[in-house]
């Protein structure tokens, strides 16, 4: 099912699946590499509840890794 919020649209179903490929191939060696790949999970909305948190949750588990804390400092 397409997803949308107000005006904006995410990654069409047609092509979430090469999107989602795609952010798994992306970098995240620097700060703004993962920032980078952050917004795209975002864009690619693969969940139709729980996107943000999961987001989220990808996001600070890299930064993590990277960095040995996250931006939230839960993890």
């Amino acid at each position: 099912m397409n997803i949308a919020k107000g005006h904006f649209r995410f990654a069409p179903v047609m092509y979430l699946e090469h999107s989602l490929k795609y952010i798994d191939t992306m970098p995240q060696n620097s700060f703004d590499e993962i920032i980078e790949k952050y917004v795209e999970m975002n864009i690619a909305h693969p969940f139709r509840e729980g996107n943000g948190r999961s987001a989220a949750y990808l996001r600070d588990l890299i930064l993590k890794k990277r960095y040995g804390r996250s931006s939230t400092g839960i993890l």
